[in-house]
């Protein structure tokens, strides 16, 4: 094999495939961020599906390791560059079917998992970028309105049960003591709510995405530290999808240390590595 086809094959390569750059590494990432995890290897078997029809797959125990194959397999080819866009359909489909096949194992974290890999999978120009971008202002959009219908979160209630009785934080039940009773929970319920709609917005206007991209990242970070949780893997999802709002330059285009640093794939994927194995480490599930 000559030193081309190694080129081809080096997970690190996001050029010069059916993909944009900042979609194909998004998938690779998001693919890491499964494996890493071992959500992949616990796929379940088909159990209480949501859809009546997935009932009749015959041996449920034998289509969990068909799903974890399936997955696997296809997530290999998106690493080593073996046709992006069907590697990428298949793993989300996959996904997606595992979780229909199973109640008990659908998660959120999961849905936007699938949500992100099938619609770079499906990536055609001029406006597939587009509908990937959109699933951001969708995703705070829903967020937002079920807080809002929300008696419990317009009340602050929920968030007051949540970090005393759920999580029982520490640093929240300090913070707490300083104020009268209830009107922390009260304003970091109306503040989640108001910044999620804010960055429904933010998130399409390109003048103020670079500074939405930093609230969105602050605001997930800090509700980690907060929660002690990444919320499944929503949270790592989260982070490596906001790339599909980066303009990737050209290979060898010049720049400073900090902007070869920043556009280096490699940069994202020990970013990957450090974010989920500590979480797996400590349980952060």
């Amino acid at each position: 094999m000559n030193a081309r086809a190694y080129s081809d094959l080096n997970p690190l390569r996001c050029h010069g495939t059916a993909l944009p750059p900042n979609l194909l590494l998004t998938a690779k990432l998001i693919f890491l961020c499964l494996l890493l995890r071992g959500d992949l290897f616990r796929l379940p078997e088909p159990f209480l599906p949501l859809l009546p029809i997935l009932d009749h797959l015959p041996r449920p125990d034998l289509m969990a390791y068909a799903f974890r194959a399936i997955a696997i397999a296809a997530g290999v080819a998106l690493l080593t560059n073996r046709s992006v866009r069907a590697a990428t359909f298949t793993l989300g489909a996959v996904l997606f079917v595992a979780l229909l096949a199973n109640r008990g194992a659908y998660r959120n974290g999961m849905f936007f998992c699938v949500c992100m890999l099938v619609l770079i999978g499906l990536y055609g120009p001029p406006r597939g970028l587009l509908w990937v971008r959109l699933q951001f202002p969708i995703l705070f959009a829903g967020a937002a309105l079920n807080k809002l219908l929300e008696a419990d979160w317009r009340s602050g209630r929920y968030f007051e049960h949540w970090m005393h009785e759920i999580i029982e934080s520490p640093i929240y039940s300090a913070a707490a003591a300083l104020f009268p009773a209830g009107k922390l929970s009260l304003f970091m319920c109306w503040t989640t709510i108001v910044l999620q709609l804010a960055f429904a917005i933010g998130v399409m206007l390109p003048r103020l995405r670079p500074v939405v991209l930093c609230a969105v990242l602050g605001f997930y970070v800090s509700s980690v530290v907060l929660a002690g949780t990444t919320f499944g893997i929503f949270f790592s999802v989260l982070v490596v999808s906001l790339l599909v709002f980066v303009d990737w330059p050209e290979p060898g285009s010049s720049g400073s240390s900090f902007h070869r640093l920043m556009f280096n794939p490699a940069t994202y994927f020990v970013m990957v590595v450090l974010i989920n194995v500590p979480a797996w480490y400590l349980n952060l599930r």
